[in-house]
C-alpha cells in the first residue's frame, strides 16, 4: 500500500483532498465576502479597528450575526479580530473598500448577487436536457 502525502497547513489532509475540500466550500466564503462588501464593513474600518456593536449599528444589522460573519472572514485572513470584539482591516479587506484603487467591492457584490449565481443552480438539469436531446438525434 502506498502512503499518501499530507499537507500540514490543511490539518494533515492529503493536498488534493484539502484543495478540493476548499473549492467545494468556497461558495460559503464568497457569500461571506458579499455580505461584508454589501454592508460596507471595510469602509467603516478605514480609520482603524472598531467594536462589533459600532459596526453592526452603522450597518443596521444584528451584532451577533455580523460577529459570526466577520469571525469567519478573519479565519480566512479577510479582516482581523484584534481582541475584545474589535475588527480591523487586512490587506485583503482593504480591497473591499469602495475608495481604493483596484477595489473589488463592486465585483464581489455583482458576482454574488442572486441574479448571477442562481442560473448555476440548474446546471445539472441543463446537462441532462442536453444529454437527452442529443440521444434523440
Amino acid at each position: 500500500m502506498t502512503s499518501m502525502q499530507t499537507s500540514p497547513g490543511q490539518g494533515g489532509l492529503p493536498p488534493n483532498r484539502a484543495q478540493l475540500q476548499e473549492l467545494i466550500g468556497s461558495m460559503r466564503v464568497a457569500q461571506l465576502i458579499y455580505v461584508a462588501a454589501k454592508l460596507g464593513i471595510a469602509d467603516q474600518l478605514k480609520d482603524g479597528p472598531k467594536r462589533m456593536d459600532e459596526l453592526a449599528s452603522t450597518a443596521a444589522v444584528d451584532p451577533n450575526a455580523l460577529y459570526r460573519v466577520l469571525r469567519a472572514l478573519a479565519s480566512q485572513g479577510i479582516f482581523a479580530e484584534t481582541g475584545d470584539c474589535h475588527f480591523a482591516l487586512t490587506p485583503q479587506a482593504e480591497l473591499l473598500r469602495e475608495d481604493v484603487p483596484g477595489s473589488l467591492r463592486a465585483w464581489a457584490m455583482m458576482l454574488e448577487a442572486e441574479s448571477w449565481w442562481e442560473p448555476w443552480r440548474d446546471l445539472l438539469e441543463c446537462v441532462n436536457l442536453f444529454l437527452n436531446a442529443s440521444t434523440r438525434m
